[in-house]
């Protein structure tokens, strides 16, 4: 059995930490823009994916936990504990990474290559693990961490939120712009490309209307179809609902 509130599991959940917020980020930005997810280095961030959570699911068997304030360091209730809460979910992600990783690493037909990307989709439940994470590391936090500390802690998650929210409606609103229907014949994102803007500038300038749109700004970006129109509506509803709870 091992403490939770020792050393090793408290680096091991942090490198995990880690990783999720990679993938968290990492993954929208690759299916908007459609990169290349073959490269040495997006396989061997796979791969250590893949390893980490395989090691992660392996040691929750002997992982302890704590139960009105006191360890509970019996195998058989950890591991019953984890069978009826996190097990069915942890495989289910897992199964689906080593699937996209095999289907990446195969991928010599087309089908494969479809199949690879499905699996890029599929990935997007990693939110789950996001959230199994989260309480992990509030727990570890109220253990350890005193009350300012905590406060600090707390003002940075909400800014982490706000930047990874900003940066997902931007990949969305790239989306739109590159893959949706046109009923007019016209994309925002043609306008940009007749400038020669790149992938950064293209990404600068998604992040810079998702941030317009979220501090009820304005911006030189305008809608040219009705799906840019029903989804620019959308995010600027999410912008209106965040700015009258600040007030």
């Amino acid at each position: 059995m091992r403490n939770p509130s020792s050393a090793g599991p408290i680096s091991f959940k942090l490198a995990g930490a880690v990783l999720l917020l990679f993938d968290v980020t990492i993954t929208p930005f690759t299916l908007a823009w459609n990169t290349d997810s073959t490269t040495a280095f997006s396989t061997g961030m796979a791969w250590t994916s893949i390893a980490f959570w395989t090691l992660d699911m392996a040691s929750s068997f002997f992982l302890g936990f704590y139960k009105g304030g006191e360890l509970v360091d019996d195998l058989a209730l950890i591991r019953r504990r984890y069978l009826q809460t996190w097990f069915v979910p942890d495989l289910f992600l897992l199964s689906i990474d080593w699937w996209n990783s095999i289907s990446l690493s195969s991928a010599a037909s087309m089908r494969m290559l479809r199949m690879a990307k499905l699996g890029k989709i599929m990935r997007l439940v990693v939110l789950l693990r996001a959230m199994r994470y989260l309480r992990m590391l509030q727990e570890m936090a109220d253990y350890h961490l005193s009350n300012l500390a905590r406060t600090l802690l707390s003002l940075s998650e909400v800014m982490m939120f706000a930047l990874w929210l900003t940066h997902i409606m931007a990949c969305a609103w790239f989306s739109v712009g590159q893959y949706s229907d046109s009923d007019t014949g016209l994309r925002w994102v043609l306008i940009f490309e007749d400038r020669d803007a790149g992938l950064f500038a293209q990404y600068v300038i998604s992040f810079q209307w998702s941030m317009a749109m979220m501090t009820l700004g304005a911006i030189d970006v305008v809608c040219t179809n009705s799906s840019e129109r029903a989804f620019n509506t959308l995010c600027l509803s999410l912008g209106l609902v965040a700015n009258s709870r600040d007030r």
